[in-house]
């Protein structure tokens, strides 16, 4: 009953809009076309309300044809500039609508100066709103003093006041506020519908952030039960990777089955969008881990054979592997049509009865299917598209060891779907054009790396991971704050494989890659760690070209386009590095700002990238107090104008 309500409602504002437009335009004005500002005189095509009716209704282009005519010949009307503020704001344009009211301000300097007796207040919350929504909260927060004492708002204002913490808290990290903000809210009769959706959204998310995945994912099922029209699919699909990237083994294995349903139910309302069904379905592989589609061994012990063939389906990578007890090789290139991977493995047979297998929706791989002849196995896997792939080889040590790989040898063949970000909640960034570092906190995961001397309150010792975490994310706000755009390789307690790291830079379009780490020393100099001579930043630089990987995307895979490429990266790693080991200890206070010598080192991280990059050990680890300096705020942010001064002057020289 309220749906057909709902909907006789809204054809009547739509058939009252469309009689307004054939009433106020004039005859010969073509609606696809804007009249420019050196057009002849065109009279008023509608009043405010009008246009106003037009906004409700929702024709929202026809709208701003006629505003935008309306201002060409009047362009210091500031009614019309305000309501070009609401269609941006109503149309989530929320950079145009911050543009309007800021064009309607320099015309009335006093526009905000009453708001807090309610005149003006909807322009001020469509103004304060879309800055929060930029991630400008400093900003909005700046234009908070006009309402000292809100008790003067009427009850709608009031409401709106109190939405407007909300996104504040949310937006500048204070999640700890956020459920006691959103009760009440939630508990108001006057929240609409859509109000309403998006606080549970604000909620779930923000609970994430304070370590309540199980309280986050009941709201991420209350708004999927809840969306009635689907616009918070991607959103929630971002709250259940979210909720699953933050809770541990325990937890997750309580909330799977609920999450998974959660999963199935946005994919099933996505079937009509490719794109977006397919990152949902991948999630729910990823959750659901793997899919063993060979285990088994011959009664012949002596024989040679794949043991196994398993499928591990990740959000953004789908990998396969072959274990065998013994080596495993393949004829070498093997063959690719842009769809089909062939590899031929000599001297190999598969114990089954079948010889094909379909593979999850979103894998990105269709099937794999096998067969032997002539003492070879031909295995193939066919792709749902012309995705880029990679094989990895290994005697049992080289993958992440999350792996779980029990055989001593496998081939990995890794399948690179298109990425699926992994940006904060309240943090999005869409500006390609700006300059883009990604930075690589190195180690995480059960890979400690380096442990520090110096112990917390409780007993345990730092590690070098969670201080390359530390240090690379306020890395990432100060360069950020520098008008650069940032991306870290991981975001949490997990490690990325070497190879993995190098390809979100490469997919990021990354224009530098710097990895962050700590240094140590070795054990039998352990009477000097708490000396100078183990104080103060240092640069790693590989000498090496290294080696291509074995096999890459053969449309993109010259060997000759990558030397050259790869040349000219280690070119710029090398002056990179040198840049930094000055700039770095310039901007830092004694005795910290001691000049290290460039260290050679082949590393393996860097072995065939192709964009400029570097290795900073930021400090001892073992030194307690060149640890204490990078765990001040004193030592952090000279740190980080160090670096900025690096990168500034890198580029500067690189022109």
């Amino acid at each position: 009953m309220k749906k057909a309500v709902r909907f006789i409602l809204m054809t009547a504002v739509f058939v009252s809009a469309t009689l307004f437009i054939l009433s106020c335009t004039p005859s010969g004005y073509a609606p696809a076309s804007v009249p420019e500002k050196n057009t002849a005189p065109v009279k008023y095509l509608c009043s405010t309300d009008e246009i106003k009716l037009l906004i409700d209704g929702k024709i929202y282009t026809e709208a701003e044809k006629q505003l935008v005519a309306l201002l060409n010949n009047e362009p210091d009307n500031v009614e019309y500039r305000k309501l070009l503020a609401l269609l941006y704001f109503k149309t989530e344009n929320y950079q145009a609508a911050e543009k309007a009211v800021r064009s309607v301000m320099k015309k009335q300097q006093n526009l905000f100066d009453y708001v807090n007796e309610n005149i003006g207040f909807d322009l001020y919350y469509i103004f304060i709103t879309s800055l929060l929504r930029q991630n400008k909260p400093h900003s909005a927060a700046s234009y908070f003093s006009f309402i000292a004492d809100s008790t003067g708002l009427d009850s709608n204002n009031r409401l709106k006041y109190d939405y407007i913490q909300v996104e504040y808290d949310y937006r500048s990290g204070n999640y700890e506020n956020i459920p006691g903000e959103i009760d009440p809210l939630l508990r108001n009769d006057g929240v609409s519908h859509e109000q309403r959706l998006n606080l549970y959204f604000i909620l779930s998310a923000s609970l994430i952030k304070i370590d309540k995945p199980d309280s986050a994912l009941d709201n991420a099922i209350f708004l999927i039960l809840n969306d009635y029209d689907f616009k918070y699919t991607r959103k929630i699909k971002r709250l259940l990777d979210e909720i699953v990237d933050n809770s541990n083994e325990e937890i997750l294995s309580v909330m799977k089955p609920k999450i998974a349903d959660g999963y199935r139910e946005l994919a099933q309302r996505s079937y009509d969008n490719v794109t977006l069904n397919d990152r949902i379905l991948r999630s729910l592989n990823s959750l659901e881990s793997e899919t063993v589609i060979v285990d088994t061994k011959p009664a012949d012990e002596k024989q040679s054979y794949i043991s196994k063939i398993k499928l591990y389906a990740d959000k953004n990578i789908t990998s396969v592997y072959l274990t065998s007890k013994d080596s495993l090789s393949y004829e070498n290139p093997p063959l690719f049509d842009g769809k089909t991977l062939t590899l031929k493995i000599p001297g190999k047979s598969i114990m089954s009865p079948e010889n094909f297998s379909k593979s999850p929706r979103g894998s990105g791989i269709e099937s794999v299917q096998w067969n032997e002849a002539s003492d070879t196995l031909t295995f193939k896997i066919n792709l749902t598209d012309n995705y880029d792939i990679t094989i990895e080889r290994s005697s049992g040590e080289e993958f992440e060891k999350s792996d779980l790989i029990t055989e001593k040898y496998s081939l990995k063949i890794n399948i690179h779907l298109p990425e699926q970000a992994s940006v904060p909640l309240s943090d999005y960034d869409f500006n390609e054009d700006r300059y883009t570092v990604v930075l690589d906190p190195g180690h995480g995961g059960d890979d400690p790396g380096a442990l520090s001397i110096l112990k917390k309150n409780d007993g345990t010792r730092y590690t070098e991971k969670e201080m390359n975490l530390l240090l690379s994310k306020g890395l990432k706000k100060y360069l950020e704050d520098n008008g650069y755009r940032v991306f870290l390789t991981r975001d949490g307690d997990y490690y990325p494989s070497l190879h993995e790291r190098n390809r979100i830079a490469q997919n990021r379009n990354a224009d530098m890659f710097l990895s962050i780490h700590l240094n140590s020393a070795s054990p039998k100099n352990k009477k000097f760690w708490q000396s100078d001579r183990y104080i103060g930043s240092e640069m790693i630089v590989r000498e090496s070209l290294g080696k291509m990987p074995e096999f890459i995307n053969f449309q993109h895979g010259n060997l000759n386009e990558w030397k050259k490429l790869r040349e000219k990266a280690l070119k710029m790693h090398k002056k990179l590095s040198e840049v930094l080991s000055v700039s770095i200890p310039a901007a830092s206070g004694k005795p910290f700002n001691v000049k290290r010598k460039i260290k050679p080192k082949n590393l393996v991280i860097f072995s065939g990238m192709t964009i400029t990059h570097a290795l900073i050990e930021a400090g001892f680890i073992i030194n307690n107090d060149n640890l204490k300096y990078l765990l001040s705020e004193k030592g952090q942010t000279e740190f980080y104008k160090g670096v900025l001064k690096g990168i500034e002057q890198y580029r500067k020289s690189s022109f």
